[in-house]
């Protein structure tokens, strides 16, 4: 958070610029920072994420594995993994510090809007296409 009294996105202002995110095209929305501040997360057309780290350069690790969009990225309190949903129909879990998958939850019954973790990081929700928010 910026200081008492500026919004949320003031910390946008002190985010080194990413020189590599114009090599790309089709960034999506949703993007998340590490509660710590030092990454944040975008996702792209083809289903891919990447993890764009302040101590390196350009980039840091891309996540690849789902096969349809991307619709919400949350990350652990403690900065280690972030999990990304997709219209797919899956959840994936990812090894921030290494770049990889270390989980996959296939098949669900509908298509995963939304997920965030609980605050002690040890529960995750989800929000389903069809309405349903399951733990």
């Amino acid at each position: 958070m910026g200081p008492p009294g500026h919004p949320p996105w003031d910390r946008l202002a002190s985010f080194r610029r990413l020189p590599s995110v114009r090599l790309f095209s089709g960034a999506l929305i949703p993007e998340a920072f590490t509660p710590d501040e030092s990454r944040v997360i975008t996702v792209f057309e083809d289903g891919s994420a990447r993890v764009w780290d302040q101590s390196k350069a350009p980039a840091g690790n891309v996540l690849e594995g789902h096969t349809g969009l991307i619709y919400a990225v949350a990350i652990s309190p403690d900065c280690a993994q972030a999990i990304t949903c997709s219209v797919d129909k899956s959840l994936r879990i990812w090894d921030l510090t290494r770049g990889s998958q270390t989980r996959a939850i296939e098949n669900l019954p509908a298509g995963v809007w939304s997920v965030s973790y609980s605050r002690d990081g040890k529960q995750i929700a989800i929000g389903l296409h069809d309405n349903r928010v399951e733990e």
